[in-house]
This record gives C-alpha cells, sequence and structure tokens, in this order.
C-alpha cells in the first residue's frame, strides 16, 4: 500500500503529510498498518519504538502507538506515551484524547472530562474516530458515577457522529433510558433554550451557542458568564451555562444552574417546579431529597442474654439468617442476629393478611458479639420520621440507656417511601404475597411521603407546607420527581393522585397529540398521553418511544391501542410487537399467559410467524410450574422452525439460561458427547428421541438422563 502524502497525518494535527513535521517518517506507516492488520500487535510496538528512537517528533508514531496500547489495556504505559504526545503539541486532539482515556482508567473520571473537553475544543470539521473511542469510553464511566446528564451528552456525541459505527455508547443510552429506577426527568439532556427577539445582548448570546453547538464549550463558558454577570435570571443564558457545566460533568453547578432556572419568573410554573426537582436529582446522592436516618449504636454487657429479650419482645421481629449473609461476603463482621422493629403486633393466624394489617417497619436492629477491641452492641438503624416510636419500643428494655454513638446518615427518598414489608410468613403463593406488598404501599404512600422532612422543604414536613402558597414550589416538586419513577407509577399511579390532592399540588392534565406534535413530547411527559384516538403509526412511534425510556404506562397504552385497532397490510406486524411488549410489564404469570394466548390465536388467524410468542411461553410456564405446557411449547417450537437457526439458536440460549441444557445442547447433568463423535446438529430437544451417546459411565455412577428435564416431570 503506497501513503498517499496528500492525505490528512494519522497525528492528528490537521495537516496533510506532505506538510506536516511528520513527513520524515511517516513513509513507515505503511509497514506499521501491515504489522497491526496482521495481527502482529507486539511487533508493531516494537517498530513505533524503534522509529520514535530516531524520529522523537514522530507525532504520528505516537498516536497509533497510543491506539494500540488502548486495545491492549495497557494503560501505565498509555499514560507516559500520553505525556510525550502532549508535550509534543499541546493542542493536538488526539494525544489529549489519550490523556483523558490514561485519566479515566486510572479512576479519575473529572480529570478525564476536563481533558477531553479541551480535546474537542481543539477539534477540526470532524471528530477523530479515537475521541470519539475514549468519549463513549468516557459516557460509560460517567453513567457509572451516576452523572447521568453528562453521560448522555457523551453518548449521543458519538452516536451523532457521521461514519462512526461503535455499539458502547447506545448500551450506556439504553443502560440509562432502561432503568425503570432512573428518574424520567434525567432521561432527557437539556438542550439551549431560544434566546428573546429583540434583546441586547442577541448578537453575543448567538456567537455562545453557535460556539456550544459546535462542541467548543470552553471558548462559549467564559462568553455566557460575562453575559450572565450582566443579564441574571435569563432562561436562555442560564441554560447555555447549564449545558456547559453538563459537559464537564460539575454536577454542584448544575444543581445550582437547575435552581437558578427554578426562580426565573419568566418561566411557566410547572417548568419552575420541573427545574427545582432537577436541582435535586442531577445530585448523584439526591441530597436534598434525601430523608435523614440515623444509626443508634448500644452497648449491651451480655449479647446472648439480650438476644432472647429481642426474641420474646412481639415486635422485635427476627430477620431470617440467609439476609444478614450480605454482610458476611462483604468482609464485615456478621451480626449474631437481625431484627425488624415494628409499629404493631403481627396480625394472628398464618393466613394471607388485609393490607391494613400489616405493621409497618420502623427500624432495623442488628445484635454484635463481643469482638477484640469492641463490647457487645446493638446497632440500630432509623429515620427521623419514625424516631419517636422507636425510642419508645427500645424504651421497654431496662438495660438500654444512652447511645455510645449516633452517625448521621441519610436514605432516597424512593426507597423510605416504597413498601417496607416485614420478614412475616403466611400461608400463599408469590405473586399474591407480591400483590399484598403492592396494597400496603398503595395504601400507605400518600401518609409516609407527607411525613418525610427534606432539604428541599427547609426542614419541614409536606404536611406543615401543604397551605404554605410560598412552599408550592417545592412540594410540587417533589411530587413531580415522584411521578416520574417508573417503578412507583406502575404500582400506585392513583396514589400518586391522591397525594398531590392532599398537598394541593395541580394534577397534570393528559395530553392528546397530533401528528405534527407527538415527536415534540418530552420522554418525561409520555406517561401523560391518551392515544385513545391514535392511529396505528403514532401508536407504534410511542411504543417505541416509551419501550426506548421504560415508561411503563405509555407502553402499555400503546399496545392497547394497537391490539384494539387491528392494523393492516404492512402494519400487521404492529399488533403482534405490541403483544410482545406488554407481556413483560405484566406481574402476574397467569395474565401474562392469558395475553400470549390470544396473541397466538390471533397470529394463527392471521397467518403471521408465532415464533416469538411461543418463546415467550416459556419462560411464563416455568414460572407458574407448568412442566406439560413447557413440553407442547417445546413440541410446537421445535416441529415448526426446527429448520430456521435464529430460533433455534434463541431456544438454544434460553434454555442455556433458564439452567436446563448445555451450552453444547445436551441436557444438563447428561455426560459429555465422545471427543470422536461427529458433529450433531448443536441443540437436543425432546422430540428427537435420545440425545446423542456419551462416553459409558464409570462403574457407580448412574447413567445420564436421556431427556430434557422441566418443572412437573417425575
Amino acid at each position: 500500500m503506497t501513503i498517499d502524502t496528500y492525505s490528512l497525518c494519522p497525528c492528528g494535527s490537521g495537516k496533510k503529510m506532505k506538510f506536516c513535521k511528520c513527513k520524515d517518517s511517516v513513509g513507515e506507516l505503511d509497514r506499521v498498518l501491515k504489522m497491526v492488520e496482521g495481527g502482529q500487535m507486539v511487533a508493531a510496538l516494537d517498530r513505533l519504538n524503534q522509529i520514535l528512537e530516531e524520529h522523537p517528533s514522530a507525532a504520528w508514531a505516537l498516536a497509533v502507538r497510543g491506539r494500540l496500547l488502548l486495545d491492549l489495556r495497557e494503560y501505565s504505559t498509555l499514560a507516559d506515551n500520553a505525556e510525550r504526545f502532549v508535550r509534543l503539541q499541546p493542542s493536538n486532539p488526539i494525544a489529549l484524547a489519550q490523556k483523558s482515556a490514561a485519566q479515566i482508567f486510572n479512576g479519575d473520571i473529572k480529570q478525564g472530562t476536563e481533558t477531553l473537553l479541551q480535546g474537542l475544543n481543539e477539534t477540526g470539521q470532524g471528530v477523530d474516530s479515537f475521541v470519539l473511542d475514549v468519549a463513549s469510553v468516557l459516557s460509560l464511566a460517567q453513567a457509572q458515577s451516576r452523572w447521568l446528564l453528562t453521560a448522555q451528552m457523551y453518548a449521543l456525541l458519538t452516536m451523532s457522529a457521521q461514519g462512526y459505527r461503535e455499539q458502547s455508547s447506545a448500551n450506556t443510552m439504553e443502560m440509562i433510558h432502561g432503568s425503570p429506577g432512573v428518574n424520567q426527568l434525567l432521561k432527557s439532556p437539556p438542550a439551549l433554550r431560544e434566546r428573546p427577539d429583540d434583546v441586547e445582548w442577541g448578537e453575543r448570546y448567538d456567537e455562545a451557542a453557535g460556539l456550544l453547538t459546535n462542541q467548543r464549550m470552553l471558548l462559549a463558558e467564559p462568553k455566557l458568564e460575562s453575559l450572565e454577570r450582566q443579564y441574571h435570571n435569563e432562561p436562555a443564558i442560564l441554560t447555555g451555562l447549564l449545558l456547559c457545566a453538563v459537559w464537564r460533568g460539575d454536577v454542584e453547578r448544575q444543581c445550582e444552574l437547575f435552581r437558578k432556572l427554578s426562580a426565573c419568573e419568566s418561566l411557566d410554573f410547572e417548568e419552575r417546579a420541573q427545574m427545582l426537582a432537577l436541582s435535586a436529582l442531577v445530585d448523584p446522592e439526591e441530597r436534598p431529597i434525601s430523608v435523614a436516618t440515623k444509626v443508634l449504636v448500644y452497648e449491651l454487657e451480655d449479647a446472648q442474654q439480650f438476644g432472647v429479650e429481642c426474641d420474646a419482645q412481639e415486635r422485635f421481629l427476627r430477620v431470617p439468617d440467609e439476609l444478614l449473609k450480605s454482610q458476611e461476603e462483604s468482609g464485615e463482621v456478621p451480626p449474631r442476629a437481625g431484627y425488624q422493629l415494628l409499629d404493631r403486633e403481627l396480625p394472628e393466624g398464618d393466613g394471607l393478611p388485609q393490607a391494613a394489617d400489616i405493621p409497618n417497619v420502623v427500624g432495623t436492629a442488628f445484635l454484635f458479639g463481643r469482638q477484640t477491641d469492641r463490647a457487645p452492641r446493638l446497632v440500630v438503624h432509623v429515620t427521623d420520621i419514625y424516631r419517636p416510636q422507636v425510642d419508645e419500643l427500645l424504651a421497654t428494655f431496662p438495660t438500654l440507656t444512652e447511645t455510645v454513638e449516633e452517625v448521621e446518615q441519610s436514605e432516597a427518598l424512593l426507597e423510605v417511601v416504597s413498601a417496607n414489608m416485614p420478614a412475616m410468613q403466611f400461608n400463599g403463593s408469590r405473586a399474591e404475597a407480591a400483590r399484598l406488598e403492592q396494597d400496603v404501599l398503595r395504601e400507605r404512600l400518600v401518609e409516609r411521603v407527607s411525613k418525610v422532612r427534606l432539604p428541599l422543604t427547609d426542614g419541614k414536613s409536606l404536611d406543615e407546607t401543604a397551605d404554605d402558597d410560598a412552599m408550592k414550589l417545592q412540594r410540587t416538586a417533589v411530587v413531580r420527581i415522584l411521578e416520574n419513577y417508573d417503578s412507583l407509577v406502575v404500582i400506585a399511579a392513583d396514589s400518586l393522585g391522591a397525594l398531590a390532592e392532599h398537598l394541593n399540588v395541580d394534577v397534570l392534565p393528559r395530553l392528546k397529540p397530533s401528528d405534527a406534535s407527538v415527536e415534540g413530547i418530552a420522554n418525561h411527559d409520555l406517561g401523560r398521553l391518551d392515544v385513545s384516538d391514535a392511529d396505528a403509526e403514532m401508536a407504534v412511534y410511542v411504543l417505541q418511544r416509551a419501550k426506548q425510556v421504560s415508561c411503563t404506562p405509555a407502553v402499555l397504552a400503546a399496545a392497547d391501542r394497537l391490539i384494539e385497532l387491528e392494523p393492516q397490510g404492512d402494519m400487521k406486524q404492529a399488533k403482534l410487537y405490541a403483544y410482545l411488549a406488554k407481556v413483560p410489564l405484566i406481574r402476574e404469570p397467569d395474565k401474562a399467559m392469558e395475553v400470549l394466548k390470544e396473541a397466538k390465536a390471533w397470529a394463527d388467524a392471521n397467518e403471521q410467524p408465532d415464533a416469538s410468542i411461543l418463546l415467550a411461553m416459556l419462560p411464563q410456564h416455568l414460572i407458574s410450574g407448568d412442566g406439560e405446557g413447557f413440553q407442547q411449547c417445546m413440541q410446537e417450537l421445535t416441529t415448526k422452525y426446527r429448520e430456521d437457526p435464529a430460533v433455534m439458536a434463541r431456544l438454544q440460549q434460553m434454555l442455556v439460561q433458564f439452567g436446563l441444557i448445555n451450552p453444547d445442547g445436551t441436557p444438563r447433568g447428561a455426560p459429555a458427547p465422545a471427543a470422536a463423535a461427529p458433529a450433531s446438529s448443536g441443540l437436543w430437544t425432546p422430540d428427537q428421541g435420545a440425545p446423542p451417546a456419551g462416553p459409558s459411565p464409570a462403574a457407580g455412577q448412574g447413567e445420564g438422563g436421556s431427556k430434557l428435564w422441566v418443572p412437573g416431570m417425575d
């Protein structure tokens, strides 16, 4: 391969090879690239080292060497390479990206973000693929640090780059958007806001906005700061500064700017409440909406005797020992016993109780024996809202006097308001237990939320602020936060409506989208869409978007609309898609199976392929313990789709995940096929008779099973 000296130099300077300082050594590039293409990574690195000894200013060699070191995960050597590269060309985006990568893998995400921003600031028309590679890695690291808006910015940078095809950024976005525990308000990164017409600062703002659009954040930020000093509380200027803070990964600054936006009276009230909610959510620890908790430590004379007293106390419910193993696995000394502290005694009898009869768990206590350097002790965890009840309960133990230690901590709002069921036993199924837990959450959500005291509400309980017009913005922000947790909405949507009414917070109206407006609907508003009159195309669009961001109410509404519509022609498959989107969101196996049976009947009647339906039925049969149904479903799958490699591969993957077969297709527990045996078709299924013969079992061992075992078989 002949090097074209009029192509851009791989060093990243932006110059053509003929005019770059690398021109004296770049002739070696062809030889190095052939080594890399041939998989000779070590030889290529050796040759690059020789080139750098002969040509210390060969920046292209440092660029290629850095890529290889990153691929080989030699991060310490990468750091040295980047340091040399940056000294040689301080403004080279590839050199700065190498330095950023070294910082990221050294655990310094903050500095890695800052360094990559410098590289983006120096980038010309197109962003080099190596810079995008580092941005993709950085996005994942930011997501793991819960810098969620920042992570999405860098992921979108790589996903929107022309000609760049790399999956990890899409995976990061899917991880964030697909999590029901991530608030919907955090699933839409902020965008530039249009400035008002005919303002004297318009030209200066437009210049800064143009720099932001082209990833020149470091140049845009001082211009926006200058504007903000001169023109206070302008939403467009504050939003521009917010974008700079997001790109920097500066969560403290993001919190501050969201708070400033919430104070802009030129914005409507709901948008201000949303800004205030985001000021709490962007904090990785969510401190403005965290509930104060305490760890109380009491010293004991005799841990064994105190344990006997705890077991005798009706409102001390012993936690099963297996739930205490997490502390042992984490390397800490495990407690002798753990207890849930209840606000009243458990209901009598072993039948399924009513939700109203379930006591609240007001705290947890762990009993530790004597250790080398510590006396026996009782460690109690309690949120401030339940402290009076816990103190009253502990007062029944005469040996507990004063605490020897009190540690202040905090707990996430979502965890505090979620159902906290006692570890009680009763006769009933798992499905009944799940329904009972959901009933408890629904019945007590208003009371629990109303009691909590939050920094966002100046330490007051929401009940105390319910009639205070001056605190309506804060109350509304808290309610909007809870309304945008998908994991809460799917269980307690009606209770959230009752909470809004109780706290004098406006209930948001349903939205009727049109073809023109539906694409402009924000992610956090998808759950409010009324698609009862939507056509098939709009319903499909809403369903796809709602699935991407894990908005369960919108998924179910759009799926039901598609099922109702009976789409025709090319849209017919959309109905099958709707059934399959709906099933994983149904919590009760029997209801999920009803939907799948309806889907299969429709597919059969309309001559549509039903492989995806049959595959979805398999786990439902296992969950419900229906061995016969599982076997029948397997039989139909392997009969209809034996010649379809994609279906068979998916089936084999599922059976391996279920633990029913080995990766080679043999039943779990069966002997492996003999080494000399001819290759089989891979997947063994019950309709094929006995599996391929393996070696004879050793004396004294039972023979391997010849059938696939599933629940329900003897």
